[in-house]
């Protein structure tokens, strides 16, 4: 028997499962702090890449010294969105996990 987990939203959670969200979101993300740190002390060796896991792109961009800088330069523009993204990923998977734990009740 197969069970059917159903897509839910934010706004489908119950106080304390928006609570727990909200704790595991914090805790699995992507700390910003981080990110920028790796982009502004191993920019040019694709460190800030590794931690966000874009890992092929990153050993290209160590390979390449980051494109002599350029690449480091281009990728301040793209953190907050690969940030974004992460978060955004985490937050699915999360309300995903939370759907499960409601359909096995």
């Amino acid at each position: 028997m197969t069970t059917r987990i159903s897509a839910l939203t934010i706004y489908d959670l119950t106080e304390k499962e928006l609570l727990l969200h909200s704790m595991e979101l914090e805790s699995r993300r992507k700390s910003p702090l981080v990110a920028w740190a790796l982009w502004f002390f191993t920019g040019a060796l694709g460190g800030h890449r590794y931690y966000l896991g874009n890992i092929v792109r990153a050993i290209f961009m160590t390979l390449t010294l980051g494109g002599f800088g350029i690449w480091s330069t281009i990728d301040a523009f793209f953190i907050p969105r690969t940030l974004r993204q992460d978060r955004q990923e985490v937050s699915n998977q999360i309300l995903h996990e939370i759907a499960a734990v409601r359909d096995t009740k």
